[in-house]
């Protein structure tokens, strides 16, 4: 029984030693642009300072806020340096479309992950009770600034030199990449997949989609400048031909240049349809989501959605109307249920288990 009790003993202090090695909580979140952030395994655990703006987007504070921290933002290297923002949005029923509308509103150019999409989940670990607050965490995994700059009234050039004073460097943007890249055709807009290790961007429109004149709506680094065969492409504006690979240059502010290749298939409606759409968790307790995957042209598709079990009676109807459609079937037996998916011109039907 000693025995027991001092290897116990050991496990706890081995586990108390972890976790307080570990400092701030853990996460990994995808911010509105698709991109990807772990806090220890793509910051922290490269040497990286991250300053994080705790907001809401109907917090007035945080409306004021915002434009003094992306200032700070591009005095220090716009992530490209010895600190990395993150904009982490509290709210649970805040989705990635508000966000987004915030950051375009509000001038807020560095990433920014919704409360829908885990940022929510992220300010409670945190213990983070209003908006806005900033803490800016050392790569030793410690708060060393804890909303001691008050935004609202504070200045860019106060948080800058506080900044400073933990010894970061202010430095040049040079990022000369792509942040989001989406195609514009007539009836869609299809957000493409980046690859920043190969420099390629590739987007999948459905079958029968002209080519020949797409606009491209797009998010650079910022104070980078971009073009294709030395004309200036602006994004929502230019238009062009995308039935062959295009070349785009994307120039940093230091005259530092990296050349992007964007490829675009084509696949069938139904393909598209079916690429489209997510369920998850697969089997699930009774609740999970449906995830549109191209959710900010949501509405334009008037999607609607009916599940049936399997003798085929329909048990729920409505509309994907939003990225995440929370389905709640805790009463419903357990068993095989199928969502049919249908818009103007084609339908899918996925499986979903309940146990």
């Amino acid at each position: 029984m000693k025995f027991l009790k001092l290897i116990f003993i050991i496990l706890f202090i081995s586990s108390f030693n972890l976790n307080a090695q570990k400092g701030v909580p853990d996460f990994t979140a995808t911010d509105i642009y698709g991109t990807r952030h772990g806090l220890y395994s793509d910051y922290l655990d490269k040497g990286k300072y991250v300053l994080i703006d705790f907001f809401s987007v109907s917090c007035g504070s945080c409306m004021i806020a915002t434009p003094k921290i992306d200032e700070v933002f591009k005095n220090f290297g716009c992530n490209y340096g010895d600190v990395v923002f993150l904009g982490i949005n509290s709210r649970s029923y805040e989705t990635d479309e508000d966000v987004w509308s915030f950051t375009e509103n509000y001038g807020m150019t560095f990433p920014a992950i919704s409360g829908a999409s885990g940022g929510n989940s992220i300010a409670t670990d945190f213990g983070i009770s209003w908006t806005p607050y900033h803490i800016l965490i050392s790569p030793n995994s410690k708060i060393i600034m804890d909303n001691t700059w008050d935004g609202t009234g504070g200045t860019s050039a106060e948080l800058t030199d506080s900044l400073i004073s933990y010894g970061l460097t202010t430095k040049d943007c040079e990022g000369k990449d792509f942040i989001f890249f989406s195609l514009v055709s007539e009836n869609d807009s299809v957000v493409g997949d980046i690859d920043y290790e190969n420099q390629t961007v590739s987007v999948t429109l459905p079958a029968g989609t002209n080519l020949s004149s797409l606009t491209a709506s797009f998010i650079n680094a910022i104070n980078s400048d971009i073009e294709i065969d030395g004309t200036p492409q602006v994004s929502g504006e230019t238009v062009n031909d995308f039935s062959t690979p295009l070349t785009y240059k994307i120039t940093s502010e230091i005259n530092e240049f990296q050349e992007w290749t964007v490829n675009v298939s084509l696949a069938s409606s139904v393909e598209y349809l079916n690429n489209k759409f997510s369920i998850y968790p697969n089997p699930s307790k009774g609740k999970f989501v449906i995830e549109n995957n191209f959710y900010r042209n949501t509405k334009s598709n008037n999607v609607s959605a009916k599940i049936s079990d399997i003798t085929g009676k329909i048990v729920k109807t409505f509309d994907i109307d939003e990225q995440y459609i929370n389905v709640n079937m805790i009463k419903y037996s357990k068993g095989i249920y199928f969502v049919n998916l249908k818009n103007a011109n084609d339908e899918i039907t996925k499986k979903i288990i309940l146990y």
